[in-house]
């Protein structure tokens, strides 16, 4: 995860020192509706076949045979996509290159989200880290020479859409030496919907709050302070990795752990929390000292307006932290429901949030109404985690001396070799 959080800085300066802050603001916007249409199109098969598979319900060639399944609903709604945007004319956001180049990119982002999320159903999170950074270094790679051939958001789309047709296919490549001949797996469909479409409307509901802003503050302001409000964003999120990545090793022990008792591994995520509570809370800190500083001198004078966004943004930092958790958890007990309640009063919030600051305050307001609505969305499912487990509310969120060596004993076992790829790709 430390190689995809660089390659992430490192592209999203890139960006930002090649478009400025009106072209980064078009391409922030671009990647957003792909990635949104994008886990919408994926029907949630990444996360039920997981769910499925850690209890031992689901074969590895019947995981492969569903992941296939969103390339065609990602090509389906990258055509419908494409078909919006144009008919809108003069009033689309994006040029006809940038909108086939979006589109295009879209089935590629599903079937990778996807097929990321399966690796996590065969106990393979290192594969799974593994292919992100890939993902990210492609896109480096190829935005380096896009951005000197030509400086604008077509070259960075171009770039994005190239990185994404390699990360589909090394993912692709991955998963047949782990699964083998891909098949459906016949009198699973319901079961799978079942899981996968409640998942998709959390997932779906969970990226448009955290997108959401991205798009009101295009249509009140502008792409220029959507660039300022990206970097900004960008710059806060970092802090948020660390939830990130304990969320994507939890879902698949919780799912296994719950299998046998209801409340199987509640003492395990609400240590979880705490540890990232005490990381991002450091975080905080030195971006509330250095952060605007730090803005100008990494991305350019241009950005000297991302400052104030950054501030306002950081008091929901813990708030998006702890949501990565708590969320990786409820899903691991088979309670998406809740999650994508949760998301959705988080939604409506920040909805109308953004309705009544971006007007007055610009992308300041949109910070606000962030920091705002992820507070109120993780203290909703904290709550319900506490309430349905038993677990005390100071047991989550108030750290530990001892957090620091589970904090330790995670970082090491994150290093730890999987076995059932190695023994795919061996002789």
């Amino acid at each position: 995860m430390l190689a995809a959080i660089a390659l992430g800085v490192v592209a999203s300066v890139l960006l930002a020192r090649g478009l400025g802050p009106a072209g980064r603001g078009t391409f922030e916007l671009a990647r957003a509706l792909a990635v949104l249409l994008g886990l919408f199109a994926g029907l949630g098969i990444g996360r039920a076949v997981v769910f499925f598979s850690r209890r031992s319900e689901l074969a590895p060639a019947g995981l492969l045979g569903a992941v296939l399944v969103s390339l065609a609903s990602g090509a389906v709604l990258g055509g419908v996509l494409a078909a919006t945007l144009f008919a809108l004319g003069d009033r689309s956001p994006l040029r006809p290159v940038e909108i086939v180049l979006a589109s295009l990119s879209l089935p590629l982002v599903t079937f990778a989200a996807q097929g990321h999320a399966a690796l996590r159903g065969l106990g393979e999170e290192r594969w799974f880290r593994r292919l992100v950074a890939a993902r990210d270094l492609l896109f480096v790679a190829t935005l380096v020479p896009a951005l000197l051939l030509e400086s604008n958001v077509a070259a960075a789309l171009a770039a994005w859409l190239a990185a994404s047709v390699l990360a589909a296919a090394v993912t692709a490549v991955v998963l047949v030496r782990a699964c083998g001949r891909p098949r459906w797996p016949r009198g699973m469909t319901w079961r799978l919907a079942g899981v996968g479409v409640p998942s998709t409307l959390a997932v779906l509901l969970a990226a448009g709050h955290a997108r959401l802003d991205v798009v009101l503050l295009q249509s009140f302001d502008g792409a220029e302070p959507v660039g300022q409000y990206a970097v900004a964003l960008g710059l806060a999120e970092m802090v948020t990795f660390g939830g990130v990545a304990v969320g994507l090793t939890l879902f698949p022990r919780i799912a296994a752990a719950a299998a046998e008792n209801p409340r199987g591994g509640a003492a395990q995520t609400a240590s979880a929390m705490r540890v990232v509570v005490g990381a991002s809370l450091l975080g905080i800190v030195a971006l509330a000292l250095i952060g605007p500083r730090l803005i100008e001198l990494v991305f350019g004078s241009e950005f000297d307006r991302a400052g104030n966004p950054l501030r306002a943004l950081l008091p929901g930092v813990v708030g998006m932290t702890l949501l990565h958790v708590v969320r990786s958890d409820l899903y691991g007990r088979g309670r998406p429901w809740l999650v994508a309640g949760a998301s959705g009063a988080g939604v409506g919030l920040n909805l109308a949030l953004n309705v009544v600051l971006i007007p007055r305050y610009g992308a300041t307001g949109a910070a606000v109404a962030n920091s705002i609505t992820y507070t109120f969305a993780a203290a909703m499912l904290v709550g319900v985690f506490c309430l349905s487990n038993g677990v005390p509310l100071r047991s989550c969120i108030v750290p530990r001396r001892e957090d620091v060596g589970r904090a330790r004993s995670a970082v090491a076992a994150l290093r730890t070799p999987s076995p059932s790829l190695q023994r795919a790709a061996a002789p």
